[in-house]
């Protein structure tokens, strides 16, 4: 379930030697075990270039994707027939547009992936501030023993009948599939009190932990969790939706204890987060701390510990700002400012549209570094903002908010 939040960008070479939207040319079909394909993390969302009618094109890899939808627009833009029209939801109330096409054939890495729906992922593209061209989900993972190395920018797709691993992690069951996603059981203390949760492990989110409606108000969490507070929560194709931040004591996987994740928990028009089916949901910011294998064949997740990455603090978005790309990525619109954070202290204001940053007008890349900037305490930024025809130079300082 593709939602956003910030970090970095990280391009291995092998990936950045190839310009998205460029022609490409099929690679020959691969029969190494494992098959490996270079990767991108983008907002700790894990990105492939794909081959698709000729073309590169970025598709994320999300296990909280039951299929591998292509983006409508470029489907349309290639002229691919469809077979009638669809409403796909997320995180988030809304709907967005979607249609069933005649069956694609990608290219990932030499091997063939079919496509056979379409979703408008015009939205989360400009949210991301990163083009979104499809999804890789549950249909394409199930096909492998499928494992994502974040540090080294790496997937691995090894042959399921034949793998075996030997390496230094814990297998996770996977206790079933709902929509082909996985669900797994962890536990979450709050006050010094243990709470089973069932889990989707959402590779497409970006978030840490993720809690439902219906969970939050089970265990009264929003009593419970201090301090915390109000703000938007990732946007997934079902538009952006309000949630509390706080931090748990602790989120358990298995023998892996994460403290003190930054936590979201939902209430109403949630879209999904609105469901009594499950409990959480757990994304890339913790699944980057771990090499992460997806064996579905034999319902396990396999997760590989790093040290370094594990002992990391978790922290989430310290300026108040919730900020969306416009149509050519040349500028960033205001969407939101929380009251009393540093961006309010500022006099930033809802409807502002961000041209510079530092003086330095804003490139498709920009929303990426200036939200990575507003993770770190203390980062002064200096922004200029059109407001009513007018430009105005702002400057925050950023603090923990949480």
């Amino acid at each position: 379930m593709l939602r956003t939040a910030i970090l970095s960008l990280t391009l291995p070479v092998a990936l950045a030697a190839q310009t998205s939207g460029a022609a490409c040319v099929s690679p020959p079909a691969q029969t190494a075990n494992p098959i490996r394909v270079p990767m991108a993390v983008v907002n700790n969302h894990v990105y492939v270039q794909v081959c698709v009618a000729g073309r590169v094109l970025d598709f994320i890899l999300d296990t909280g994707a039951g299929g591998s939808p292509f983006d409508l627009g470029v489907a349309r833009e290639l002229g691919l027939a469809s077979r009638g029209e669809m409403r796909a939801r997320g995180a988030g109330a809304g709907t967005v547009q979607g249609a069933r096409l005649d069956t694609i054939r990608v290219q990932v890495g030499g091997t063939t992936q079919l496509l056979q729906s379409a979703i408008d992922f015009s939205g989360v593209s400009l949210g991301e501030g990163s083009t979104i061209h499809g999804l890789l989900g549950g249909d394409f993972i199930a096909r492998w023993v499928l494992a994502i190395d974040y540090q080294a920018g790496m997937l691995e797709l090894y042959d399921p009948e034949t793998f075996k691993y030997s390496g230094p992690g814990t297998a996770i069951k996977i206790i079933s599939f709902d929509r082909n996603h996985p669900h797994i059981r962890a536990d979450v203390v709050v006050g010094g009190k243990t709470i089973g949760i069932k889990a989707i492990v959402d590779v497409g989110a970006a978030s840490a932990l993720s809690l439902t409606k219906p969970f939050v108000e089970k265990h009264k969490l929003l009593q419970r969790v201090t301090p915390t507070i109000r703000t938007i929560g990732g946007g997934g194709v079902g538009g952006a939706s309000m949630t509390t931040l706080g931090r748990v004591d602790a989120l358990k996987l298995g023998p892996y204890t994460l403290e003190r994740p930054v936590t979201a928990m939902y209430g109403d028009s949630a879209g999904v987060f609105s469901e009594d089916s499950w409990d959480a949901n757990i994304g890339g910011e913790v699944l980057r701390r771990f090499k992460v294998y997806f064996d579905y064949t034999r319902r396990q997740m396999i997760l590989e510990p790093r040290a370094e990455a594990l002992a990391e603090a978790f922290d989430g978005d310290m300026s108040g700002l919730r900020m969306r790309g416009q149509q050519r990525l040349d500028s960033v619109a205001v969407m939101w400012v929380m009251p009393g954070s540093p961006a309010d202290e500022a006099g930033i204001k809802a409807g502002d549209v961000v041209v510079a940053v530092e003086g330095q007008p804003v490139t498709s890349s920009t929303l990426r570094e200036v939200r990575a900037r507003l993770r770190r305490p203390n980062e002064s930024v200096g922004l200029t903002v059109i407001r009513n025809a007018t430009r105005v130079e702002v400057r925050l300082t950023t603090r923990r908010l949480i």
